[in-house]
């Protein structure tokens, strides 16, 4: 097995996903890694395409990918069908029965994957019986229904990513509150630039043009392994950071305070522009003023901005914050 990027914890990962499909305990002298390769992928690249030739099974350990089908007009993204997260199998259908991809397959976040060509799965079959069963299993749970492994894009988020277009008390409020409702879910770290050292990091800060060391990056994955979410806050005066951690996350949530301009910011679109950000699934939530004012500038946000989907939080009603913990939190 090839992983020159990752550390201990990595191949811990590595081994526990394996784990899950061979239903056998896998140490790290084990033979059978010698027949599997670990791949990285980073936000926004394509694992395969629809059309390509089926000749490797691949298994996400960390990360997050989505599924398109191909538009009428060719585009690659013509259909969304689903996210696929850890623990989930990719190309077992290709690669059992010689067909062709069906679907297109890109990260929306930095991932790392588990790659077993067609060769080593021939006879880590014959060796594995519970490989080929628990693949059979996926292939017969996705033929009956094309959303049978990811039912919704929301399904397992841990990572998420808080983007305030503007630092106002409600923006602030909210962010607070949004981390307190999903902290009674399960565990909650909620993680700052400048917060990092009093969570434990190995680093205390990020600073704007500061690189970001790999003992970082392995940190904040051990960190989703041992929690349900981690709340990364954006700034605008800290691209560096901001950047990073939109390339982190499996959802960006764009928070707008309805009393401002709905005008793209322009760090906005540069932080756009270079993080790969538009890969993520993006929620706009729009602080609005009491119930007894009309929402209102819905149309000029949207227009702005690409979202997926838009909630309103007017500032009198609790449960507007709780409808978002609710999508958050799948």
């Amino acid at each position: 097995m090839t992983d020159g990027k990752d550390s201990g914890s990595a191949d811990r990962r590595v081994l526990r996903t394996l784990e899950q499909y061979f239903g056998t305990e896998i140490h790290e002298e084990h033979p059978l890694l010698e027949q599997v390769e670990t791949r990285h992928l980073a936000g926004g690249d394509w694992l395969m395409h629809q059309g390509d030739s089926g000749n490797s099974l691949y298994f996400l350990v960390r990360g997050r990918l989505q599924a398109w089908a191909r538009g009428a007009d060719g585009r690659e993204k013509g259909r969304f069908l689903n996210e696929i997260v850890p623990g989930d199998s990719v190309g077992e259908l290709s690669l059992l029965t010689g067909a062709p991809r069906t679907v297109g397959i890109q990260a929306i976040r930095d991932s790392l994957l588990i790659r077993i060509d067609r060769e080593a799965f021939d006879s880590l079959a014959q060796q594995h019986p519970t490989l080929a069963l628990k693949l059979a299993s996926n292939v017969a749970a996705l033929l009956q229904s094309s959303n049978a492994r990811a039912k919704s894009s929301t399904r397992n988020l841990k990572a998420i990513c808080l983007l305030p277009l503007d630092e106002t008390p409600r923006t602030a409020e909210f962010c607070s509150e949004l981390a307190s409702q999903l902290a009674e879910v399960g565990n909650t770290l909620s993680l700052s630039a400048d917060s990092l050292g009093e969570s434990g990091a190995p680093i205390h800060s990020v600073g704007e043009g500061e690189e970001i060391p790999g003992g970082l990056v392995n940190w904040l994955h051990d960190q989703e392994d041992a929690r349900r979410f981690v709340l990364y806050r954006c700034s605008a005066d800290n691209a560096t950071w901001s950047r990073f951690v939109l390339r982190q996350s499996d959802m960006v949530v764009f928070i707008g305070d309805a009393a401002q301009s709905p005008d793209p910011r322009r760090w906005e679109l540069e932080l756009d522009e270079s993080s790969g950000a538009a890969i993520a699934r993006r929620l706009l939530v729009l602080l609005q003023p009491a119930s007894s004012t009309p929402i209102h500038g819905t149309s000029g946000w949207l227009a702005a901005r690409q979202v997926d989907f838009h909630v309103h939080v007017r500032a009198d009603q609790p449960d507007d914050v709780r409808r978002v913990t609710r999508i958050v939190s799948g």
